[in-house]
């Protein structure tokens, strides 16, 4: 540069090539870091894509559960429908089923009734020497209460006293049917202060509690075959 430029010349020429050639390289840095961080840029992208498509497939995974989750539940609640029609069902057969029990209890309640009114006007004829026998079912008056009792027979003992007999007619009899009409006896007999009451009880069998009371309070029971139950 001396040789051919003047000596300012050829100091500006330098600075100029040396500013350039900087600048240049400067350059080939910043393209360098720039490839580099294109690089890492493709990289993240490729991790983002991958991430994404994880996601994807999660979320396919859990839209094919709530599917199937529906369709559980579905089947769920028409199960629950089947089984509450299934509890109508029950409960009307249940309903059916007590009305014919209870047409029952009050067609052999009042069957042994009827064996009753027959029974034991003979039976007393027969065991006591009853005579003059009127037998029924009556309703007597207690204060503002009705009492109701299934046969009352009055009738004339040997010795000429008056019989009035209290009788109470269960198929099954139970401890606690015997207290209730011994009870209800008791509520009674101001009523027939002339008679001698005796009480009895008339039907197909006795549980051992009730054995044990009906000989207790002297009263007697006759089976609806007619035979008596001896108390002493």
């Amino acid at each position: 540069f001396t040789e051919a430029f003047q000596a300012r010349q050829a100091t500006l020429l330098v600075d100029a090539f040396t500013d350039a050639f900087a600048t240049q390289e400067r350059t080939l840095n910043e393209m360098s870091e720039l490839r580099h961080e294109v690089h890492e840029f493709g990289q993240a992208q490729t991790r983002t894509e991958q991430r994404v498509e994880e996601l994807a497939q999660a979320q396919t995974r859990t839209e094919n559960a709530v599917c199937k989750l529906d369709q559980r539940v579905d089947e769920l609640s028409q199960r629950v429908d089947e089984l509450a029609q299934a509890q109508i069902r029950t409960e009307h057969a249940v309903q059916n089923l007590a009305r014919q029990v209870g047409g029952l209890s009050d067609k052999l309640g009042g069957s042994l009734e009827d064996l009753a009114l027959e029974t034991v006007p003979s039976v007393l004829a027969d065991e006591w020497g009853v005579t003059d026998i009127v037998c029924s079912r009556e309703t007597f008056m207690t204060g503002k209460e009705e009492e109701e009792v299934d046969l009352v027979l009055r009738g004339k003992l040997p010795d000429g006293h008056i019989l009035l007999l209290l009788c109470e007619v269960k198929s099954r009899l139970t401890l606690r049917e015997v207290d209730h009409f011994l009870l209800k006896v008791e509520r009674l007999r101001h009523l027939f202060t002339a008679c001698e009451i005796r009480v009895l009880f008339f039907g197909f069998q006795l549980n051992l509690e009730a054995k044990q009371r009906v000989r207790e309070s002297k009263a007697y029971w006759l089976f609806s075959n007619g035979r008596f139950l001896k108390t002493t």
